[in-house]
């Protein structure tokens, strides 16, 4: 409630974002791989521990939308954010392909689980 009031939030075309700046306000980061494609990665807390290869991918950027992906540890070159990140309130969360697509072409869920 207090993110919309300091505008954590934009809403586009019945479309509700988080901008750039809530998601680095809340530690989220991208991870590129070196084939370009782009994920959602976060730090991972241990209590009693000193932080070292804390970074984990838990997601897969998809146009402005996270497709919920396996957790595993980050593998590519990670910054903050530069896009707002969203889509449908209280839509599907998983996407829906529904085209035909080049067998060079990747799904994004596809690659979360490919153990890199």
């Amino acid at each position: 409630c207090k993110l919309t009031k300091l505008g954590g939030y934009s809403w586009d075309n019945g479309r509700l974002y988080y901008t750039a700046e809530a998601l680095k306000a809340f530690g989220l980061m991208s991870m590129t791989e070196e084939d370009g494609h782009e994920f959602l990665a976060l730090h991972k807390l241990y209590w009693f521990a000193i932080p070292r290869d804390d970074l984990f991918v838990i997601g897969t950027i998809w146009n402005q939308s996270v497709v919920p992906c396996a957790e595993r540890p980050c593998s590519g070159i990670v910054s903050s954010f530069g896009q707002r990140l969203g889509g449908v309130a209280g839509g599907n969360r998983r996407i829906q392909v529904t085209f035909n697509v080049p067998r060079t072409q990747r799904y994004p869920e596809e690659n979360c689980y490919e153990g890199r």
